[in-house]
Order: structure tokens, then C-alpha cells, then sequence
């Protein structure tokens, strides 16, 4: 009977540094907290119906623009390599992403007061993150192993960042419109696509 040490085990990749996914995980969930306080303060304009004025529109941002980056990359760095097993190209390029994902808050503020300058140096690091993010992404899903069983799928890992960087690209041509209509979609279904 052979002993457990001496069984062969599959390769799966390493995930990402627990120093990186916790703190990940903690910018997260203080992007939650803060959209949920927001949302707190705006129950007044929500009960009159007032769903695009500014406190509404920021908690919405904060989740959009700050929970949910940090959430979604910190899980995929977390959990990916083993799924597709192969390790991740590297840490510095993680740690890059996670910081200038934090432009995500001047995005979001920009967004609900309407102030341009806040907005537009926020939506670059954003996508610059994103960028890094969706590198990566692609390295994981390309050096994933041929012919073995994986428990990700390597298309699935690829439409999702494709989401994610068409939802972007969506809320810079919003924010960017100057009309009613942006490439002649009407502004309230392209606001709603870009959701």
C-alpha cells in the first residue's frame, strides 16, 4: 500500500500571495461598505424616485467602480492558477493592477458630481488596471494545459474579461457622450447595456 506522500499529484498552478489577496479582499469589502453607507444616506432621494441624483448614482459607482474590480481580480488571481493550472506570470505586474484599480474611486466620484477632472484621470487607471488585469488573464488561459481537464473553462475565463472591458469601454462612451444618443444607440438603453 503505498503512502500518501508518494502519490502523484496533479499540476495545478499557485495562486496568488496571501499579502495580495487579503489585501484585495479588504479594499473590496471597504468599496462595499462605503457604497452601502452612501446608499444609507441616500434613502430619501431612492423613496422619491430620484435614482440619478448623486448620492444614488455615486453608491452605484463605489460598487461598480470599487467592490467589484477588487473583488473579481483578487478572486480570479486566488483561484485561476489552480483552476487552469499553471501559476500566475508574476506578483509585481498583481500589486501594478491592484494599485491603479484604485482609480476607480476619483472615477466614481467624478461620475456622480459630474466633474470631468475627476472623472477621466480616474476612468485611465482604471483601464490601465483592467489592462493589466486582462493580461494576465490571457497569460493564465494561454499557458493553461492542452489535452488535460481543467476545471475552468478557458473560453468562459476569456468572454468574462471580455465583459468586463466592454462594460468599460461602454461607461466611457456614457460619460463621454455629448448628446442624446452615442453611436446612435439612444442614451438610456446604451446607460442600460453599459449596467
Amino acid at each position: 500500500r503505498m503512502a500518501t506522500s508518494q502519490l502523484p499529484l496533479a499540476a495545478v498552478g499557485r495562486p496568488a500571495p496571501f499579502s495580495l489577496v487579503s489585501a484585495g479582499f479588504l479594499v473590496a469589502l471597504a468599496g462595499w461598505l462605503a457604497a452601502t453607507a452612501v446608499l444609507v444616506a441616500a434613502a430619501s432621494e431612492l423613496a422619491a424616485g430620484r435614482y440619478t441624483a448623486d448620492l444614488p448614482v455615486l453608491a452605484l459607482h463605489l460598487a461598480a467602480l470599487v467592490f467589484l474590480p477588487y473583488a473579481v481580480a483578487t478572486a480570479a488571481w486566488h483561484v485561476l492558477p489552480v483552476m487552469l493550472r499553471n501559476d500566475l506570470a508574476g506578483t509585481r505586474r498583481l500589486w501594478l493592477a491592484f494599485a491603479l484599480l484604485a482609480g476607480g474611486i476619483p472615477l466614481a466620484v467624478g461620475i456622480a458630481a459630474d466633474v470631468d477632472t475627476l472623472a477621466w484621470p480616474g476612468a485611465a487607471l482604471v483601464t490601465a488596471g483592467l489592462t493589466v488585469v486582462l493580461v494576465e488573464l490571457a497569460g493564465l488561459v494561454r499557458r493553461a494545459p492542452q489535452g488535460r481537464m481543467l476545471v475552468a473553462s478557458r473560453i468562459g475565463v476569456s468572454l468574462s474579461g471580455f465583459h468586463a472591458a466592454a462594460a468599460l469601454l461602454l461607461g466611457a462612451a456614457v460619460l463621454g457622450a455629448d448628446g442624446p444618443d452615442v453611436l446612435g444607440v439612444p442614451y438610456a438603453r446604451l446607460m442600460l447595456v453599459h449596467l
